[in-house]
């Protein structure tokens, strides 16, 4: 199921190309060594998706009282682990693990 998700958010993505600015691999780099890079992403994708809930275009439903380092937990055990994913943009990945996480209610 995670191989089709996130298969579909490629084949979304504009003009049919995987840009990034980083993948998976780079992101797990940052998290492993706990740097401030690594966790700005992770807010940056929490921050974009806490916004697109409140316009009601999420599937994903960040806790009010939720932490930065909750989010970054989540983040950083997906990469860890599910190595074979890497290879996707970290935008990708962000998203499926925070989107899986924390699911909006119905």
């Amino acid at each position: 199921m995670r191989s089709i998700v996130l298969a579909f958010l490629f084949f979304m993505s504009p003009n049919m190309v995987l840009a990034a600015f980083l993948t998976g691999i780079q992101l797990k780099q940052e998290l492993d060594q706990h740097s401030a890079s690594g966790r700005l992403y992770v807010a940056g994708v929490v921050d974009t998706f806490s916004a697109a809930e409140k316009i009601g275009k999420n599937k994903m439903c960040f806790p009010d009282s939720g932490t930065l380092s909750q989010a970054e937990a989540v983040v950083f055990k997906y990469l860890n682990d599910n190595p074979q994913d890497l290879h996707w943009p970290a935008s990708y990945l962000a998203i499926y693990a925070l989107s899986q996480a924390f699911p909006c209610k119905k």
